[in-house]
């Protein structure tokens, strides 16, 4: 885990919406690792960040968008976008020897084939970093990169 060393501070008025706490953190380390992977040139920019977010993460789609804008406003990465895709639930039913998304959602964890109880989960529960897209601005034109997940984790 990259730790994350924030300057960053926030004034809220009474009416402004406040991400959750966990999002909000969420948010601060993909800035934090997007940083850390960006080239010293200064012609370069972040087009778009793309996660793999399990639909049993525990993060809220819509408050980790929020939370990325508001601490990205302001700053070089600004106008970088959030892709997310969501992973479904799949747990592994030992009944039927198989692993499947789970249809019955979050709440009920059971095989879509024979309704059994399971709590093994097998997907669902990622928050992955898939990759940068970086544009740079050379002498020659405009260069696009994509950071892959592996790359992140060489460096």
């Amino acid at each position: 885990m990259v730790p994350v060393h924030s300057d960053v501070s926030f004034s809220f008025g009474p009416t402004q919406w406040i991400p959750a706490m966990h999002e909000l953190s969420i948010a601060q380390q993909l800035i934090a690792i997007t940083k850390e992977h960006l080239p010293d040139e200064q012609a370069t920019c972040v087009l778009r960040i793309k996660i793999r977010l399990g639909e049993f993460s525990c993060v809220h789609q819509d408050s980790l968008r929020n939370a990325f804008s508001m601490l990205t406003e302001g700053t070089p990465l600004e106008n970088t976008g959030l892709l997310i895709e969501t992973v479904p639930l799949a747990v592994y039913c030992p009944a039927c020897d198989e692993v499947c998304d789970s249809h019955h959602g979050i709440q009920s964890l059971r095989c879509p084939k024979c309704n059994g109880i399971t709590g093994d989960i097998r997907r669902g529960q990622e928050l992955d970093l898939e990759w940068i897209e970086l544009v740079q601005d050379t002498k020659h034109g405009t260069t696009n990169s994509r950071s892959s997940n592996k790359d992140l984790e060489e460096k």
